[in-house]
């Protein structure tokens, strides 16, 4: 189950659909395909948000940092040549880096079969919008702790007549 894991992690690393191995995961840079086109398996409904750019700035920061410090400690270059070197090298990495560190984050949401944005109407809570005004008050008298509201007021809400049903 381990070396099945990091496979799967190689995969998205290196942009191949998590299951097959074979199918591209990105259609673009960082654009991700709706269905791998070999196996089929579904990937546009997941959602990586900040994962894959937090992901790269801690990588990028530990691989820059050490050398950076090195060759200043060592060299003492000057600020043009600092400038020069390390700007581009951040730069680089970061952007070599990022679709790998998405596809990882695709990889293993896929691995733990997370539902991404599919979420059916009926799994929600419901929005006080959608509540008639004694579901409201119920589930502002029952649910929410308040010092203000008494046992005997959570009773009263609980057991009145439900008239908008």
């Amino acid at each position: 189950m381990h070396d099945d894991a990091l496979k799967t992690f190689a995969r998205g690393a290196l942009g191949r659909c998590p299951k097959c191995g074979q199918g591209r995961l990105f259609g673009r840079y960082l654009k991700v395909v709706d269905r791998c086109s070999v196996c089929g398996e579904r990937y546009g409904h997941y959602r990586a948000d900040d994962a894959p750019p937090w992901l790269t700035i801690l990588l990028v920061g530990h691989i820059t940092v050490p050398v950076i410090l090195f060759v200043e400690e060592t060299f003492e270059p000057p600020p043009w040549v600092e400038f020069a070197v390390y700007l581009p090298l951040v730069l680089l990495l970061t952007l070599i880096l990022l679709p790998r560190c998405k596809g990882i984050i695709l990889a293993i949401l896929w691995r733990m079969k997370a539902e991404g944005a599919e979420i059916s109407p009926s799994d929600q809570e419901p929005l006080a919008a959608d509540l008639v005004p004694s579901e409201v008050a119920h589930t502002a008298f029952t649910s929410i702790p308040s010092p203000f509201v008494t046992d005997e007021v959570r009773e009263t809400a609980e057991t009145a007549p439900d008239r908008h049903r």
